[in-house]
């Protein structure tokens, strides 16, 4: 079973949901005046394209195992934390990528 064990290249199904080629013109009309770069837009960016989807989308396993790849994402190196970025445009001009992955954790995980 260790093969079904999550990775941080997992962390890609959910960078899809901000990815260009993925969006929906509806989605990227909400987020085009946003910047990826300021705390505060970052967080309406992941509430509007990520939580609403993960709520929806993912079931009790699909999220505790999402919670384990974000986990294990937070405790990745830097260079292997740019590695996966680059993979999912527009999240390559993420220049706090640790802080972006913190940021999601946060809005999925941690109670208000």
């Amino acid at each position: 079973m260790q093969g079904n064990s999550p990775k941080p290249i997992d962390l890609l199904n959910l960078l899809r949901y901000i990815h260009t080629e993925y969006m929906t013109k509806e989605d990227y009309d909400q987020i085009e005046d946003y910047d990826f770069n300021l705390k505060e837009d970052q967080l309406e960016i992941i509430r509007k394209l990520i939580v609403s989807r993960v709520k929806t989308e993912y079931d009790d396993c699909g999220r505790k195992r999402l919670k384990c790849v974000l986990e294990l994402c937070i405790n990745q190196n830097e260079r292997e934390i740019e590695e996966l970025f680059q993979m999912s445009s527009p999240c390559d001009d993420i220049v706090d990528k640790k802080g972006f992955i913190n940021n999601i954790y946060k809005e999925l995980f941690e109670p208000l």
